[in-house]
């Protein structure tokens, strides 16, 4: 009676607290992104102490796919909710999954780092 009907296209609509928690997202996947970038370069610098035995074109490979990465995750998700909400639909998961695949990202590149520059 008093409650919505699912039945319509009515649920496919964004809630009016959509746009702000899509744009608040996107503001932390820019924060997530930064993070990791620190936290790449702080990995980056144990390529001091290894010398011809580091990997250099692994480190290199992991500094363009993170750098390069990170940029367009944020473009794509940008993208993505522009889209979303042109086509009224809810915007917020774009960030959401941005943040996600920022975090799985960052996590490849320093570990590729760590092999590259390991001295063992």
């Amino acid at each position: 009676m008093g409650g919505p009907d699912f039945a319509t296209s009515e649920r496919l609509w964004p809630g009016p607290n959509d746009l702000p928690k899509a744009i608040g997202l996107f503001i932390v996947q820019i924060g997530v992104a930064w993070v990791a970038w620190l936290i790449f370069v702080l990995t980056t610098l144990s390529i001091a102490g290894c010398g011809d035995r580091c990997d250099y074109a692994l480190a290199g490979t992991a500094n363009d796919f993170q750098i390069r990465g990170s940029i367009a995750l944020l473009a794509a998700t940008l993208l993505a909710a522009i889209l979303l909400r042109v086509l009224h639909r809810p915007a917020w998961w774009a960030p959401a999954v941005g943040i996600v695949l920022t975090i799985l990202l960052s996590v490849g590149t320093t570990l590729a780092m760590r092999v590259a520059t390991s001295v063992g």
